[in-house]
């Protein structure tokens, strides 16, 4: 991976849609993607930080897209644990199993006639692949199956990739867990490594394997040291006031030109309108609380491009919907 595959001649991409990722737009920043490109060679995690909205999640995709790689994101909820993200046990599964064996009559015996456990309800078989397991390691992944002999297939969001040695891996919001999550994913960061507890596989990178961990946070919570220590941290801050009105507009004409949906409606002076709006309403916000970021101001594009027909009515449909999807109301005029 070089720098220059994101800087020269293509910097904006249209991102394809992929499970409940939508179509979207991207443009490569070269600040961005020095980080990117350094946390490839070094071999590093690269912790992405920065309010909600920005666009640290789609950074992973635009890249896995543009480089034609396996595209794997898992979203981390306040309940994920470390094991979540490695694999899990079909309890239930197996539980059902064995109550059809049982009303069938199916019993094992060994020689001496003493009862011994049905193959079919080997623990082995009750064993799902988790989305770390599918990134390291997709070939033994691809091997598990199911008691019920269901061939278990690779995590939905994952592009069709030209290079299919080489992957992307997201780890989304890993703020929103416990410390134990991040120091649980130490040894995966080190070393790619990890153990079944419930056999005694180890389950290790494939040689040819190369994997790009991208995490993001929205920085609500203090990670642990150790965990920081593993990785290189790309802070995502959007630029103050005008810088920040042009920089909204160039996203939505990126966005205009690749996408094609009901933003393509609007001219350069409704998302300057539009973006404007934000940044008023920004500024009114104290710190600490949750301002208007890209994804909103896109979404209130999307809202007014599909709502009206007349341009002269945007500009107060704007200021009537800022509450609804900016989160705030707008500011009272004069």
């Amino acid at each position: 991976m070089h720098l220059n595959d994101f800087t020269q001649s293509n910097q904006k991409i249209h991102l394809n849609s992929i499970g409940s990722w939508p179509d979207a737009a991207h443009i490569f920043d070269e600040e961005h993607m020095k980080a990117v490109v350094a946390a490839w060679h070094a071999g590093r995690p690269l912790l992405v930080k920065g309010e909600a909205g920005v666009g640290k999640s789609q950074l992973a995709r635009a890249v896995a897209q543009k480089k034609g790689w396996q595209f794997i994101d898992v979203a981390i909820q306040p309940r994920t644990e470390y094991q979540d993200l490695l694999w899990d046990f079909d309890a239930v599964g197996r539980l059902a199993q064995a109550q059809m064996l049982a009303a069938a009559d199916i019993s094992g015996k060994d020689n001496e006639g003493n009862p011994v456990l049905p193959e079919q309800l080997h623990r082995d078989h009750y064993i799902v692949p988790g989305p770390l397991w599918w990134a390291v390691r997709p070939d033994s992944a691809k091997s598990c199956e199911t008691g019920l002999g269901a061939q278990l297939t690779c995590p939905e969001r994952v592009e069709s990739p030209d290079h299919p040695d080489h992957v992307v891996l997201l780890i989304d919001e890993i703020d929103k867990a416990d410390a134990n999550l991040p120091n649980g994913l130490l040894e995966f960061l080190g070393n790619g490594d990890f153990a079944l507890p419930l056999n005694t596989e180890i389950v290790k990178k494939e040689k040819l394997r190369k994997r790009l961990v991208i995490i993001t946070s929205n920085d609500e919570r203090e990670l642990p040291d150790a965990f920081m220590r593993r990785c290189f941290v790309l802070n995502l801050v959007l630029p103050k006031e005008q810088e920040l009105v042009e920089f909204l507009k160039q996203r939505a004409l990126a966005h205009k030109e690749e996408v094609k949906d009901s933003i393509s409606k609007l001219s350069e002076k409704d998302m300057e309108q539009a973006a404007k709006l934000v940044v008023e309403i920004r500024k009114t916000l104290p710190e600490g609380i949750r301002k208007p970021s890209v994804a909103e101001y896109l979404d209130l594009l999307r809202a007014v491009g599909g709502m009206s027909s007349d341009q002269d009515d945007r500009s107060q449909l704007f200021r009537d919907l800022a509450g609804i999807v900016l989160g705030h109301p707008a500011p009272a005029e004069g």
